[in-house]
């Protein structure tokens, strides 16, 4: 069976770009956040350059997320939430579509949007597993190399690494993380009960609860789920939660 899925394609791919950007801009910036440390390995002739492009990237990179924060994000999570309620309920809230995705053969209405929720969640709790593996290992990369500047290195080297290191790349990004996939297996977990428990008619209040519960954490943590391991991983995800759909049927 084919899929498309437009939503991601005009809304989310611009904003994995930006970034996508701005994660490469994070390192440059980090590069050049020790250069007072380093400045006399540099040509004297070169080092005012060097400060400018440091000051310039340091406003690049707060440019970049708020652009991403203010604008790219709120953009593509209201065009996924007009899509779910537009295929939940058989209205037309937007024109960019998906194809091939929500699959069960329930009429539109509650039941529908509660396994279209089941369906989302499952496949977030387990993409933001596979995204916590290396957000783990840069952690405690991160931390040991932070440790040894502790012991060895000077006051300015030691605050400049501490400032990157309690940054929201490192830190604070891998516990959005943690936070998001505990909170989404929490909300599958209730919500698959309450499924296998309800009738079409008592499952309104659930559905409208995990909905809720889920759309609050997404915009809570900020984590941009990883396409990559979406399309490596799709295959077996999208069999699992076949078996699972089955059972429920």
């Amino acid at each position: 069976m084919s899929r498309s899925d437009q939503v991601r394609d005009n809304y989310f791919k611009p904003l994995e770009t930006a970034e996508s950007i701005k994660n490469k801009a994070y390192y440059l910036t980090v590069a050049l956040s020790f250069y007072p440390s380093y400045s006399e390995l540099i040509p004297e002739s070169y080092r005012l350059y060097v400060s400018y492009l440091s000051i310039v990237m340091v406003v690049f990179y707060w440019a970049i997320g708020f652009i991403s924060r203010i604008y790219l994000s709120p953009r593509a999570n209201d065009a996924r939430a007009k899509e779910f309620i537009s295929t939940a309920f058989g209205v037309e809230l937007i024109h960019h579509r998906t194809d091939g995705y929500y699959n069960n053969d329930e009429p539109e209405g509650y039941k529908k949007m509660a396994l279209m929720i089941l369906e989302n969640s499952f496949f977030t709790k387990e993409i933001l597993k596979k995204m916590a593996i290396p957000e783990r290992i840069k952690f405690g990369v991160y931390f040991v190399l932070w440790l040894i500047l502790f012991r060895i290195s000077s006051f300015d080297i030691l605050s400049t690494a501490t400032t990157l290191f309690f940054s929201e790349e490192v830190v604070s990004n891998l516990f959005r993380i943690e936070w998001q996939r505990m909170k989404t297996e929490k909300i599958f977990d209730e919500l698959i009960n309450s499924v296998r428990l309800s009738d079409s008619q008592s499952i309104t209040v659930p559905a409208i609860d995990s909905l809720v519960a889920y759309e609050t954490s997404k915009s809570l943590s900020g984590i941009l789920l990883s396409s990559k391991i979406f399309n490596e991983n799709n295959a077996r995800l999208s069999n699992e939660w076949d078996r699972i759909r089955e059972s429920l049927s």
